[in-house]
């Protein structure tokens, strides 16, 4: 796979990176980083990581692995310490002409199944590449499932523990007379952007510790009972018409380009594909 586009963007990180690695392999003799001494290192990554994907139409948001699994049921836990931390990105609007096309105009259509997911995936690859390889670092994406079709991450749950958004779930929106009795997928949604992005994946930096990690709350954007379950209805039962995504006012939402190729069905996208690459090849 050609990783060139993102290795120029983001090679930067490898001075950092570096040092850390060295970090690891001097404060214990099985490679792994005692908590005194990798904090700092962590806190330099994470402020690198949001440098450095900011300018791509990413956030980035730190989490330890015990807040996830405290409230998580047994078979989602992640295997690792309570006090691992990981790295959790999500794409604002911004992302789709900043990262997406270009990757975009770098690619064989032809051969090309998944287009964004393959995005996210050379993009991870280079990041855990310049972090210390898949020996240091874990990555779980948003799509990935154990072979029972289990999530191998709950999203949501790892969005709302990092703060980076809010999850409603039916459970814990207080009951009223109209309160629908089937089950309900949970929805969060971001401060800045409502329902206008998406939660990618995350880095979970298993060689270190980190017990004194700074944890920041979730925004609770929408206060009333009502408003919370109309947007979780809406995300539910009315998914494709994107009124749960203005659930509350936004300060950026998805293109007219981009919200034109997520409500076509995967399979009929080649068009619009090859519109993207008529239209920015030459300006790009």
């Amino acid at each position: 796979m050609d990783l060139s586009y993102f290795h120029d963007g983001l090679r930067n990180m490898c001075p950092l990176a570096s040092k850390v690695r060295e970090d690891a392999s001097d404060s214990c003799a099985d490679g792994g980083i005692t908590s005194g001494k990798c904090d700092a290192p962590f806190h330099e990554i994470f402020q690198r990581v949001c440098s450095e994907m900011e300018p791509r139409g990413f956030e980035a948001h730190s989490f330890l692995v015990g807040w996830y699994n405290d409230i998580v049921d047994e078979p989602f836990r992640l295997n690792y310490p309570p006090n691992t931390p990981a790295i959790l990105l999500l794409s604002a609007p911004s992302m789709f002409e900043k990262t997406f096309i270009p990757f975009l105009l770098k690619q064989d259509l032809e051969n090309l199944q998944d287009p964004v997911d393959r995005c996210m995936v050379e993009l991870f690859t280079v990041l855990r590449h310049d972090w210390g390889g898949a020996e240091n670092v874990n990555v779980v994406h948003d799509f990935e499932l154990h072979p029972n079709r289990r999530p191998k991450l709950l999203v949501q749950t790892a969005a709302h523990v990092s703060g980076a958004a809010f999850l409603y779930q039916r459970k814990n929106i207080p009951p009223s007379d109209h309160s629908p009795k089937r089950k309900m997928m949970g929805l969060c949604l971001h401060p800045k952007y409502g329902g206008w992005f998406a939660i990618r994946g995350c880095l979970i930096f298993k060689n270190l510790n980190c017990d004194d990690l700074p944890r920041k709350e979730a925004h609770n954007v929408l206060v009333e009972p009502a408003d919370q379950l109309n947007a979780v209805e809406l995300f539910n039962y009315h998914w494709r018409d994107c009124r749960f995504r203005d659930a509350i006012d936004v300060q950026a939402k998805y293109s007219e380009l981009q919200q034109r190729y997520f409500n076509t069905p995967s399979g009929q996208r080649g068009p619009i594909l090859r519109e993207i690459i008529e239209k920015y090849s030459n300006i790009i």
